[in-house]
């Protein structure tokens, strides 16, 4: 479902022109797509569909019914929603003459992206739960694009059989265009080899006291995401799998950010010839 009504994925080569009527990307749909006979019968199922099941009129119809039953609840109402659900209507409108057009008169198009090699295992290394609440000042960007402000936590995280908290750390605040920010949590005195700092990038969009937005953190994407860093490595040792619950957030002077996490923490293993 990430990857409904596009035709790319985040995880392909950008120089890839992906066809659009076949997605073999994964082991399996490769090799069946592969075979010939695999292939024909892909492409006589694909004609029973869209002879049978894909009827546009429904599908937009449907879409419509759906937005007015959500529109009372929506959390963001602007137009790069609305854009969206263009988009997704256009799609619909036009798929049929853009896959038919591939395989019409025996013809099939050709899958040429290169098998991915296979993902790192996956570990669990810690839980991080606890509070935040800052207050934006005035003060310049650093290097990095963060401006530091004041703060308090009530963060633990649990590394391993060690209860490292963030009580005492430094708060740091950076805009990542328009669309997200990144809240950055680092000790003080961080021992050598344990978690140094966190950061936290969610949404921006202003909250006022009284509400309460929940975003998922995902490991791979999602509209939130989080990662944890030792000692002064640019590079995570570990990613959030979980949530942040933002209850105030504004980007003026003067104003309060203020959430909870609540989150497993992840890291990719190397695979096995790079350990």
């Amino acid at each position: 479902m990430d990857q409904l009504a596009t035709d790319r994925n985040m995880f392909w080569d950008r120089s890839f022109d992906p066809p659009k009527s076949v997605k073999a990307d994964s082991a399996i749909p490769r090799r069946l797509y592969q075979h010939p006979e695999g292939r024909k019968k892909y492409f006589d199922a694909m004609r029973f569909l869209l002879k049978k099941a894909w009827n546009e009129k429904e599908l937009l119809a449907q879409i419509d019914e759906l937005q007015e039953l959500i529109e009372p609840h929506r959390v963001d109402n602007n137009s790069w929603v609305k854009g969206k659900t263009e988009a997704f209507k256009k799609f619909i409108r036009n798929r049929r003459e853009e896959v038919t057009s591939e395989f019409e008169g025996g013809k099939t198009p050709e899958w040429t992206l290169a098998q991915r090699p296979l993902m790192s295992d996956l570990v669990k290394v810690a839980d991080a739960n606890g509070t935040f609440a800052l207050k934006l000042g005035d003060a310049e960007e650093n290097s990095f694009g963060f401006i530091e402000v004041n703060g308090t936590s009530r963060l633990e995280l649990k590394w391993g059989d060690k209860k490292i908290d963030f009580d005492k750390s430094t708060f740091g605040i950076r805009r990542n265009g328009r669309r997200s920010v990144t809240l950055r949590l680092t000790r003080d005195a961080a021992p050598e080899g344990e978690p140094k700092a966190i950061e936290i990038h969610f949404p921006q969009r202003r909250i006022d006291e009284g509400e309460s937005v929940p975003y998922r953190l995902d490991i791979f994407a999602s509209p939130a995401q989080g990662n944890v860093f030792v000692d002064g490595s640019h590079e995570p040792a570990g990613n959030f799998g979980g949530r942040v619950v933002i209850n105030r957030f504004g980007t003026e002077t003067g104003d309060a950010i203020e959430g909870r996490l609540e989150s497993e923490v992840f890291r990719f293993l190397p695979p096995k010839e790079e350990e």
